[in-house]
């Protein structure tokens, strides 16, 4: 990978097809070019060129990839967590996008396959839940589960489906976006999300540090650290992050972190709570009967409510993949 300030050289290893990173200076609005992702990367001013290339070679050394490396050794030297835009674009947060708060009620945050098992959840005791349904929602579903969420006094999010979402006039429902679908989004989509964003929550997914700088960038309510532990609800080639990881998510970002992944239990998620994180998922340990659920949700409420964070945060964080 070549690391510059000069933009002729950079150009060249664009059209060679090769990786590279280069340095602005004096604005620090730098670009970003490697096998894992490109975009412009806002990454503050300052710090010469062989301090910002010896960080970097650190990360590699540590077993980062390319685009972890740069995010790493920016953060070590400048500070601050880059913001990586999508494509050639500015990150949303340097045109003055913020999204709406995560004022969550609850620290725990229930994941649901459909109607159903959020009717149920709620009639539970869940005031946090996001409907991941794995398809687009039929018309009048979204409608449904925002009544039922109203009914019981739930804050309800909705996985994936910025179509559903956006075209709700009441804007109810917060938007949860994994990284691929936030960088497919159609562009009548991201002017409609980002025309709505003092009223519109949104959560973005992350897995390894390049994916967290991409999602500081869009200024959103919160940002997902996952896969906690190892899990079976999705196939991924992540590794678990760990209590480690994820307290470095937490000091590291400028947005809530959500825990996602692997917590199923009250163990689980008064562990992943002692990383400092705004709210903690659990999707696995809701599939239970109806007549199980309630006493879940109440010891799992439990576990995520009072504790006090406790472990310290590693430097750097552990390789994601």
């Amino acid at each position: 990978m070549q690391i510059t300030t000069d933009e002729v050289l950079a150009r060249a290893c664009a059209e060679r097809g090769e990786a590279y990173w280069l340095i602005d200076a004096h604005a620090g609005v730098d670009r970003l070019c490697t096998r894992e992702v490109g975009g412009v990367l806002v990454g503050h001013r300052g710090a010469p060129l062989p301090v910002l290339t010896e960080a970097w070679q650190r990360a590699v050394a540590a077993g980062h990839g390319d685009a972890d490396a740069v995010v790493l050794a920016s953060l070590a030297v400048r500070g601050c967590l880059p913001w990586l835009g999508l494509g050639d674009a500015l990150p949303w947060a340097c045109e003055g996008v913020r999204f709406a708060p995560f004022d969550a009620p609850s620290p725990l945050y229930g994941i649901v396959p459909d109607l159903a098992a959020l009717d149920e959840v709620l009639s539970a005791g869940l005031r946090l839940v996001q409907l991941r349904a794995k398809r687009p929602l039929e018309s009048g579903e979204l409608a449904r589960a925002t009544a039922l969420a109203l009914q019981h006094g739930a804050q309800l999010w909705v996985n994936d489906d910025h179509a559903a979402v956006l075209g709700d006039e009441g804007g109810m429902a917060g938007l949860h976006l994994g990284q691929e679908d936030l960088a497919a989004l159609p562009a009548a989509a991201v002017r409609a999300l980002r025309a709505r964003a003092a009223t519109q929550r949104l959560g973005l997914s992350s897995h390894c540090p390049w994916e967290l700088a991409r999602a500081a960038g869009c200024a959103p309510s919160y940002i997902a650290c996952g896969p906690v532990n190892p899990t079976t609800t999705k196939d991924m080639p992540w590794r678990a992050q760990g209590l480690d990881n994820l307290a470095w998510w937490v000091e590291a970002s400028p947005a809530p972190i959500v825990a996602i992944g692997g917590l199923l239990d009250e163990r689980d998620v008064g562990w992943a709570m002692g990383a400092g994180p705004a709210a903690v998922c659990v999707v696995r340990g809701l599939q239970l009967g109806r007549s199980q659920l309630a006493s879940r949700v109440s010891r799992l409420a439990g576990a995520a409510q009072g504790v006090t964070p406790g472990f310290r945060a590693p430097a750097w964080p552990r390789p994601a993949i």
